[in-house]
């Protein structure tokens, strides 16, 4: 779990954050007013001071040579009639003699913190006569500053006041939204996909709220198609395994048919298996009927008239024209449902074809359901028929070798031709591997024979380490050849022989590792 730690919610944030701002615009404000009442003050004292001394050095030079200072005298005491910010006057000769001093009653109750002196030269045409003292009363403008302060503090101290509890409710409202996100989400969390929160502004949290939505939304659907799909493959698991603890062909056709109607909702079904080189029914089931039905009798029939030659060579379901059907396989009752074709296939060996009307709304998956469905039948499919007496049974594989071979020596008289038989067999040091290298061997070297005997017309697994390829129109001569020029896997661990009709008739049950009757 998350380490969540509790603190400032979003509307204290935007408080705090909005009182910040206050204070400083505030505090810049102030200072920038101190500043420039502070400036402007002492402008004023240096304009007095430049003024002043610029008076006496023009009307006053007289006096200064004549060394009356009567007029300087009257002048510097107007200065702090006419400025109260003035306390003290002093003028001072070329020798820096004290020629006139006049301190005002203010002098004496300001501290000398609050004194500033400004010096001016007293000077005219080119000459230096003097000098001029005045000092001013520094209090107006610290009185000015502890105003300004005073005004500032007041002021910011409403403003803040204010700002709190606007910003408060504007916080509030503002993040409302937010607050209800956050709490569904909460829920989303512990695994509700049910919540759903309101719409109310079309700004970045409408859209936010509105992405929310749709957040849970396809939560809520990938968890329904997660469990769906989950379902569907125990299903599909338990069918496998069921069909691949029996061999019984009916019983493993019903199953599925049931599978594929209960469990995902196909209905008609058919399936066609290939018997004897001919297409017949094995199994349907219509809409509306409870159980599937095995037909004993089926008519054989033609995939071009059934318009299913495509599927031949197709490896997955497939859409198909469902009007070439018999009406009595139910199928022209589906109205706009579509029809889908599967091939059963185990390997390359085609075992026959499974035709199911789609569910009124299926969609990709349970198309790829019924291609996985085909592909769990195909093997169990093939190798029952393999079982079965009538269709080429494992059970007594000499027996059905011989009649194979038969059915070839019978075709071969027929048109005159040579028949070769050729026995592939390995050593036993070849089962060390393991048994499913020896699978794959066997494998390799079907592949191989096909590659190197382009005539070869038969080819079965006989007992555990042997293959029997049967190839019509070879000679010994010619068989012989192919075993000088071909090139087969593990010829180390692989013996070949091979028999040749007519010639060797006699001998092939010795190939076969019988005796012949």
């Amino acid at each position: 779990m998350a380490d969540r730690r509790k603190g400032f919610s979003v509307a204290g944030k935007l408080s705090l954050g909005a009182i910040l701002l206050v204070l400083v615009s505030i505090v810049v404000t102030s200072y920038v007013a101190i500043s420039r009442q502070t400036t402007a003050l002492e402008e004023a004292e240096q304009r007095t001071a430049d003024i002043f001394s610029s008076v006496v050095s023009l009307m006053a030079t007289s006096d200064f040579m004549s060394h009356n200072f009567a007029n300087l005298k009257s002048m510097g005491k107007r200065l702090p009639e006419r400025n109260p910010s003035v306390l003290q006057v002093s003028m001072y000769d070329k020798d820096n003699n004290q020629v006139f001093f006049f301190q005002t009653d203010r002098q004496t109750g300001t501290s000398l913190a609050s004194r500033k002196p400004i010096q001016r030269q007293i000077e005219a045409y080119g000459q230096h006569f003097g000098s001029l003292m005045i000092v001013f009363d520094r209090s107006p403008i610290e009185r000015a500053k502890q105003e300004a302060l005073s005004n500032a503090f007041n002021v910011g101290l409403g403003l803040m006041i204010i700002t709190l509890f606007g910003t408060l409710l504007w916080a509030k409202i503002f993040s409302r939204p937010i607050e209800l996100i956050a709490a569904a989400a909460e829920k989303v969390a512990h695994g509700d996909l049910t919540v759903s929160v309101d719409v109310t502004t079309s700004d970045e949290i409408g859209q936010l709220t509105e992405n929310f939505n749709t957040m849970v939304f396809n939560l809520q659907e990938s968890r329904t198609n997660l469990e769906r799909t989950l379902n569907e493959l125990s299903t599909l698991y338990s069918v496998s395994k069921i069909i691949n603890t029996t061999s019984d062909l009916e019983e493993i056709l019903k199953l599925n048919i049931e599978t594929l109607k209960t469990g995902f909702g196909f209905s008609p079904i058919v399936i066609l298996l290939e018997v004897n080189h001919e297409w017949r029914l094995a199994a349907f089931q219509k809409e509306g009927e409870a159980h599937a039905d095995i037909p004993k009798d089926a008519q054989a029939r033609e995939l071009d008239d059934l318009g299913l030659t495509e599927m031949l060579d197709a490896d997955e379901a497939r859409s198909v024209d469902a009007t070439k059907f018999p009406q009595q396989w139910g199928f022209g009752s589906l109205g706009e449902r579509q029809v889908y074709a599967v091939p059963l296939k185990s390997g390359d060996v085609m075992v026959g074809i499974l035709i199911a009307g789609a569910p009124a709304e299926a969609g990709r998956d349970e198309i790829q359901i019924l291609s996985v469905i085909g592909s769990q039948i195909a093997p169990p499919v093939l190798i029952s028929i393999l079982q079965g007496r009538a269709l080429a049974k494992l059970s007594n594989p000499f027996d059905f070798i011989v009649e194979k071979l038969g059915e070839s020596i019978e075709k071969a008289s027929q048109y005159g031709a040579d028949l070769a038989v050729f026995s592939f067999t390995y050593s036993d040091t070849a089962w060390n591997e393991g048994a499913i290298a020896m699978e794959q061997k066997f494998a390799t070297l079907t592949d191989s024979i096909k590659k190197e005997i382009e005539d070869v017309d038969f080819i079965v697994r006989y007992g555990v380490n042997k293959l029997i390829a049967i190839v019509p129109g070879y000679s010994k001569k010619e068989a012989r050849s192919i075993l000088m020029t071909a090139e087969f896997p593990d010829m180390d661990d692989l013996e070949i022989n091979f028999v040749t009709y007519p010639e060797d008739a006699d001998t092939a049950f010795k190939l076969l590792g019988k005796s012949g009757k």
